[in-house]
């Protein structure tokens, strides 16, 4: 113990999501347990190839959510624990704006919530020592889903228990949505850690978890819950359905780790569920054609044991899926008849989150454990 070597080129990144720009070459953002947001090249022409020193640090505090303007490279979005988000530039890497939704900037406030009871401090929606709301009507789970809409990279979708959207930038929001979640309160009470409060909204659910638009038909939004509920809409959220009910009632409960909307079909959604948290840690994946009436088990054949984290649809070919697991990475080339471990060299590792590049058709794996693959 007189001496001790430092090994420093190991890959041992946690990260939870990741997006991709249109650079040429693009380079990758994502968020890193307790390691704040980062961004960098997805390749160089420095002859060691791409370096720690191409990295950069967006956004402290636990990364989750990071998004890149697909027709502005320079904007991007982060997300740190229990709904804060900042919009930055990538060139200048300065701490950004915050655009966390607040009293001062819901547009539609006394209109979707009128009996909201303005509180100060307490951390949760808004920040420690802030203004906030009172829990009992915004929640922010510890991964907060923020996407761009697929139609608008002005307009941001962004879920706690409600649903919100930015038309600006994230400059102001609107609620366009009931509490989403069962609203159960042993999963709403934040309260934890006895003698010394420990609330790091690490404790907060009945939340959306996922979130994404139907990129053929504008306005058609799916959204899912940690408390296993399912909703979509087709009038930009005018009106709701839940279509979870419409799952097998033995896992109404699971958290929805994922929906996936088609980009071939408008009718057509993939949802995943993880249920490792309630001792179920088998693969569900379920197709829909219907908006939600009734649903197909596509994953019987990934191997048991897999928890699913995420579904995506290739976007040339609906036949294509890819799903990562508690385990690693697979795919479909048959609509989820059969799957296949995907990548040779891919560790087993956590695959939290997958994204395919528009322009190179790369995957672009999150890995929790050991950084970002290509």
């Amino acid at each position: 113990g007189h001496t001790f070597v430092m090994f420093n080129n190991m890959d041992i990144g946690e990260f939870y999501a990741v997006t991709a720009d249109n650079r040429d070459p693009y380079w990758v953002y994502g968020g890193l347990q307790d390691n704040g947001n980062w961004g960098g090249p997805s390749n160089s022409r420095d002859w060691n190839g791409v370096l720690n020193d191409h990295w950069f640090k967006f956004h402290s505090g636990d990364g989750f959510h990071t998004t890149a303007d697909p027709n502005d490279w320079r904007t991007v979005y982060t997300e740190s624990q229990g709904g804060n988000i900042r919009r930055l530039d990538a060139v200048f890497r300065q701490q950004g704006k915050s655009i966390t939704p607040t009293p001062q900037n819901i547009l539609n406030l006394e209109e979707a919530v009128p009996d909201h009871e303005p509180t100060m401090g307490g951390g949760g929606f808004f920040g420690s020592g802030g203004p906030s709301l009172n829990e009992d009507f915004f929640r922010f789970n510890w991964s907060s889903p923020l996407r761009l809409s697929p139609h608008d990279s002005n307009t941001l979708l962004f879920g706690g228990n409600y649903l919100f959207r930015s038309r600006d930038r994230g400059d102001s929001w609107e609620i366009i949505s009931p509490d989403l979640s069962t609203g159960d309160t042993a999963f709403v009470n934040p309260e934890s850690g006895g003698l010394t409060r420990d609330v790091t909204s690490a404790e907060t659910h009945a939340t959306i978890l996922t979130v994404a638009e139907s990129p053929v038909s504008p306005g058609l939004i799916w959204a899912g819950t940690d408390d296993g509920r399912v909703h979509v809409t087709r009038d930009d959220g005018r009106q709701w359905t839940d279509v979870g009910v419409n799952l097998p009632s033995e896992i109404h409960g699971l958290w929805v780790s994922r929906v996936e909307p088609s980009r071939f079909h408008e009718g057509t959604a993939y949802v995943s569920k993880d249920g490792h948290r309630s001792d179920d840690f088998s693969p569900w994946i379920f197709k829909t054609t219907d908006y939600g009436r009734t649903w197909t088990r596509v994953s019987e054949d990934l191997p048991d044991g897999n928890p699913i984290y995420v579904v995506r649809e290739d976007p040339r070919n609906p036949a294509v899926l890819y799903a990562g697991s508690e385990f690693g990475a697979f795919v479909s080339v048959d609509g989820g008849d059969s799957w296949s471990e995907l990548g040779v060299g891919l560790p087993t590792v956590a695959v939290h989150d997958l994204v395919i590049h528009p322009r190179e058709g790369d995957i672009i794996a999150a890995t929790h454990g050991r950084s970002v693959w290509i």
